[in-house]
């Protein structure tokens, strides 16, 4: 074999194909399953079909019952909406106060820290999505912090 670098360059075009192909699917069917599990977006469908083969309603009863549901479910929204947003107000204004007692160089490592955190969060939120059926906190193991610069313990 006096031309090992066209054998090289197949496994490379090889490689490439299959990540490209392997990409394209997995992004398929994560967008499939993400657009498929919305809780709230199923929760008036759901709760309206365990209601009507439960309770026997008549067709009158129906109609009552999804207008609750339906106030109930904007409902949920709202405070849901509203609750995120109290909690990052929360988050940002300890931080602000945390900020205002530190060191130059304490403020970048708490800025590192809030960066982590953020990634962190896409981290659990996409864990969410992918395993709907695995408790909150139950994901991959989460990665040892380093030290901070300048800690001896290394």
């Amino acid at each position: 074999m006096n031309k090992p670098w066209k054998v090289i360059l197949a496994f490379i075009g090889v490689f490439l194909a299959g990540a490209v192909v392997g990409g394209i699917v997995t992004l398929r069917f994560v967008r499939e399953f993400a657009r498929d599990f919305r809780p709230m977006d199923r929760f008036e469908p759901l709760l309206m079909k365990r209601y009507a083969s439960r309770l026997d309603l008549s067709e009158e009863q129906r109609k009552r019952v999804r207008e609750i549901v339906r106030t109930t479910e904007n409902e949920l929204r709202r405070l849901r909406s509203e609750g995120f947003k109290e909690a990052v107000a929360a988050g940002e204004k300890m931080n602000a106060q945390i900020e205002q007692i530190l060191t130059p160089e304490q403020r970048v490592r708490l800025e590192e820290l809030k960066q982590e955190m953020r990634e962190r969060w896409k981290l659990e939120r996409v864990n969410r999505v992918m395993h709907p059926d695995r408790p909150v906190g139950d994901g991959p193991p989460r990665m040892p912090t380093p030290p901070p610069p300048g800690d001896e313990r290394r």
